[in-house]
């Protein structure tokens, strides 16, 4: 969605210019961004077949969101990169 592209728009210039705002950010826009796909496709189930959301692509995803959340949150490398 065009939302999504501002926000990670966003979220580009803030990690270039190392704003603390930066890890808890991301992380808001993963769980937002995981709640979208699996929103997706559980209304696709509804769908014609053809038309269904392939489930690979948000197993894939809650993987991601469970190893770099964490590391966001508790990373002391995070913390000293983003300190503006």
């Amino acid at each position: 969605s065009f939302i999504l592209l501002i926000v990670y728009c966003y979220l580009t210039y803030l990690f270039f210019r190392k704003k603390k705002i930066f890890p808890k950010l991301y992380c808001y826009t993963f769980i937002f961004n995981a709640i979208y796909i699996y929103s997706i496709l559980f209304l696709s189930t509804f769908a014609s077949p053809e038309d269904q959301y392939d489930s690979k692509y948000a197993v894939w995803f809650t993987i991601m969101c469970l190893i770099c959340i964490p590391y966001m949150l508790m990373s002391k490398r995070v913390k000293a990169t983003f300190v503006n």
